[in-house]
């Protein structure tokens, strides 16, 4: 069977508008092949276990390594793009040097206010493998304000150090 313009190429749709891959996990293309669909894991948001510190009051060693390496791949997979996550980290930042003039007190709504750029960020998803992708950064932020919430050290010392880790496994992974 030849292919031609007239609406049966590619196989099963339109050449100008690509199919969208349907809600089973795999999906039968060209020559009998079949193209299997990652299922996106999600975050939980207890995954931050009530403190970034361990008992001697120092940043975690895992949250700076292998836990940011976790979510960095956890991001890629699903499909989250780094200039998205980078954004986010850049309105972090900007709260950080904040904290040079501004008191702790004082940034705490622009800090809660990173929980609606998220939901709002989550909510501009296209379609439902792109909302599930979104709503991983979202419980990330979500988990790391509520944590950085109770004091600037856990701000300061733990939210920014940790997401500058994922930041940068997520640059690895996504070049």
């Amino acid at each position: 069977m030849s292919y031609t313009n007239r609406g049966n190429w590619p196989p099963g749709g339109n050449r100008h508008m690509p199919s969208t891959p349907s809600s089973q996990q795999s999906r039968q293309i060209a020559g009998g092949q079949h193209r299997s669909y990652i299922e996106i894991p999600s975050l939980d948001l207890n995954y931050l276990k009530g403190t970034y510190f361990d008992s001697e009051k120092r940043i975690k060693c895992e949250l700076l390594t292998s836990e940011a390496d976790r979510l960095a791949k956890l991001f890629k997979d699903s499909n989250v793009n780094y200039a998205q996550v980078r954004r986010f980290f850049a309105a972090v930042r900007a709260i950080d040097r904040d904290l040079e003039i501004h008191t702790y007190n004082q940034l705490q709504p622009q800090i809660q206010a990173l929980k609606n750029k998220a939901a709002y960020f989550v909510g501009r998803g296209q379609g439902d493998r792109d909302k599930r992708g979104r709503e991983n950064l979202k419980t990330f932020i979500d988990a790391n304000v509520n944590l950085s919430m109770n004091s600037k050290e856990s701000f300061q010392k733990g939210f920014v150090p940790h997401f500058e880790a994922v930041i940068a496994y997520l640059r690895y992974y996504k070049p």
